[in-house]
């Protein structure tokens, strides 16, 4: 009886058993889906910035005599007409030899520093547009002995010195990642102070004259965006002013001299710059993609 009775229990859990597989193979696979990441931050040049920069410069100003000698015909260099009143002038008598014209050049070379601000829009994965503006203060400075009145006994020294450049630029450049490569041109000004020293073997005469001059830049750069909003630069410009006419003005004390000239100034000026740049609104990610399941 006893045999019975286990044997029966036996099949019943035999056939429970055998239902639970059934119902097993007949239910559908569960899966989980895998979290999806969000997108990697896409870095952007787009934004306004402001900045500062150091630097050199150097180039030269060329000193033309435009005017014909004092003495029609003359066959040495002739001697300087004194003018006293003080808005008039000698023409071709200030800077001259035995044949006009003549020409001075005076190497100029210097440091500066200053700011810039500008902003850029990129506008597909890999260009770029902006515009810039930028003013240094600059040492940019020179002088030369002029050799024409060395025969006379005279010492005759042209000092030259850009204080300020300043601009405003187009910019192009071409990115990769933080990386840019970018060209740029535009409007220059420059203001230049000049002095002269005359020394004679019984006088003295000192000539000062100053300008603000308006020409052309054209340069090339590189930038870095090295962390978050901070990106930094190396740029080279070429600053063209052109010919322009100066006269200078006689300031020795015991007066004797007025204006005189005209003298034309050419002028050309490169620099190289490095700098820093904070940049607003820049590099930043898109907002992140959030995963249903």
């Amino acid at each position: 009886m006893k045999k019975l009775l286990l044997a029966g229990v036996a099949g019943v859990a035999l056939m429970a058993a055998g239902s639970a597989d059934a119902a097993d193979l007949t239910r559908k696979p569960v899966y989980k889906a895998l979290p999806v990441a969000a997108p990697a931050p896409v870095f952007s040049w787009t934004g306004c910035y402001i900045g500062a920069h150091v630097g050199g410069g150097w180039g030269h100003k060329d000193f033309d005599d435009p005017m014909t000698p004092n003495t029609a015909g003359a066959t040495s260099i002739p001697v300087k007409v004194v003018i006293a009143q003080p808005d008039s002038f000698s023409p071709g008598s200030f800077f001259i030899g035995n044949t006009d014209p003549e020409t001075l050049r005076v190497d100029i070379s210097g440091v500066l520093g200053g700011g810039q601000v500008g902003c850029d829009y990129q506008f597909t994965p890999n260009w770029v547009i902006g515009i810039e503006g930028e003013g240094s203060a600059a040492g940019i400075r020179g002088s030369a002995v002029d050799p024409f009145f060395l025969p006379l006994g005279w010492n005759k020294t042209f000092h030259a010195k850009t204080d300020w450049l300043a601009s405003v630029t187009a910019r192009v450049g071409w990115t990769w990642d933080r990386w840019m490569l970018y060209g740029k041109g535009g409007v220059a000004w420059a203001g230049d102070k000049y002095h002269v020293d005359e020394i004679k073997p019984s006088i003295e005469f000192y000539y000062d004259a100053s300008e603000t001059r308006t020409g052309w830049t054209a340069g090339v750069g590189l930038a870095w965006a090295f962390w978050q909003n901070w990106s930094a630069f190396l740029e080279y410009d070429f600053y063209g002013f052109g010919h322009r006419d100066v006269f200078f003005q006689c300031t020795t004390d015991s007066g004797g001299c007025g204006r005189d000239g005209p003298v034309t100034v050419k002028q050309d000026i490169n620099t190289v710059k490095f700098g820093v740049n904070y940049r607003f609104g820049w590099g930043k990610a898109p907002s992140p993609v959030v995963a249903k399941y």
